[in-house]
């Protein structure tokens, strides 16, 4: 019976380390896909790059410059019926530069903003 309590003291250590590991756990996977909830359908992502500062710089195009203003606003305040957890994901959010391209018209731009790691703890 001693050797089933010692195996089962044991058991319950690794179970309380996986489990803290996994509440530390921060699912960049959710920062991705709640960035890509926010994206009007004008505007394409072209580079998505994740910070060691707690930043996200996102670089694209947009058919307009209302288009992007528009995924500007939607970072900057969610729309209604997104999950409020994720309501205070991004902050900080900045308008790094707009460029007309007028072969294409379209406009290409860089996005800087802060986001929230608590907020992708599950």
């Amino acid at each position: 019976m001693a050797d089933i309590e010692v195996v089962a003291r044991n058991l319950d250590k690794k179970y309380a380390s996986i489990k803290e590991i996994l509440g530390k756990r921060v699912y960049y996977s959710m920062l991705m896909e709640e960035t890509k909830n926010r994206v009007p359908g004008e505007v394409v992502i072209s580079e998505f790059i994740l910070n060691r500062n707690g930043t996200v710089s996102l670089d694209g195009v947009g058919q307009t410059y209302l288009s992007i203003r528009d995924f500007f606003n939607n970072l900057d305040t969610p729309k209604e019926g997104t999950d409020s957890k994720f309501g205070k994901l991004f902050t900080d959010v900045t308008l790094n530069s707009v460029n007309f391209e007028s072969r294409d018209n379209s406009a290409r731009y860089s996005i800087t903003t802060n986001f929230s790691a608590e907020v992708l703890k599950k």
